[in-house]
């Protein structure tokens, strides 16, 4: 859970907007954040490139808990043990979590891979 200190917020750890990072579920860190801050569950800092231009390297996104999701929402995944910010996309190729920045390749969400998400970006 993440909550409003001011306006300071916790940080629960970082998402890879690339090619994965472990989350560490005891990680915290409290920063000073100077915008308007969402209704959420949880902050994280997006770790990469492959969002740009909607999510930047070291920017700090806001999640509302849920496993409930729609097609083409922001979500926080573990993909084969691996933490990214990705889109979700569903289409008659199956599901799939995708990049916005063409350079990076989609992760097929398939009987070959063990994905969970932990919820959607609020923003």
């Amino acid at each position: 859970m993440s909550y409003l200190l001011n306006n300071k917020i916790v940080v629960l750890g970082a998402v890879s907007a690339g090619t994965g990072e472990y989350f560490d579920d005891g990680y915290k860190e409290t920063v000073t954040y100077n915008e308007e801050i969402p209704g959420h569950d949880f902050a994280v800092v997006v770790n990469g490139d492959s969002m740009e231009p909607t999510f930047e390297n070291k920017q700090i996104i806001f999640v509302k808990e849920t496993k409930e999701v729609r097609n083409g929402q922001f979500v926080i995944a573990d993909y084969d043990h691996q933490a990214y910010v990705k889109k979700f996309m569903r289409d008659e190729n199956g599901c799939r979590l995708v990049s916005l920045n063409k350079k990076y390749k989609g992760l097929p969400i398939n009987d070959e891979h063990k994905m969970s998400i932990f919820g959607v970006v609020v923003l």
